[in-house]
């Protein structure tokens, strides 16, 4: 089955926009990988692998860290102490901007 990768691109930029890249693309600018490969193919591979700006990955370690802090003090009030880690994508920081969410793993009798 043939692949449409002028809309799965035109996809991709939309996920990966935000008003500075809104206004670099308008203005010719685009991200990496848009200039390293000529193939549409390549070029959506590359896009859909390219890192999220650190503030966003940022933020989602950010969220993981409150769930944390609230998951510790109520298990805490019951007599347990799990360990805590990050799992999936946003620790490989291979997530997608506002779309990704975070997986905690909580790991009870450490």
């Amino acid at each position: 089955m043939p692949r449409n990768f002028d809309d799965r691109l035109a996809r991709l930029r939309m996920r990966r926009m935000d008003d500075q890249n809104i206004v670099l693309n308008s203005q010719g600018f685009g991200e990496a990988y848009e200039k390293r490969a000529t193939s549409k193919a390549t070029k959506y591979a590359l896009g859909a692998m390219q890192e999220v700006d650190p503030r966003s990955t940022q933020i989602s370690h950010e969220e993981a860290e409150k769930v944390e802090r609230n998951l510790k003090e109520g298990l805490s009030s019951e007599g347990l102490y799990p360990a805590f880690r990050l799992q999936g994508s946003v620790p490989l920081n291979v997530h997608i901007r506002g779309v990704s969410d975070v997986d905690l793993l909580v790991i009870e009798g450490v």
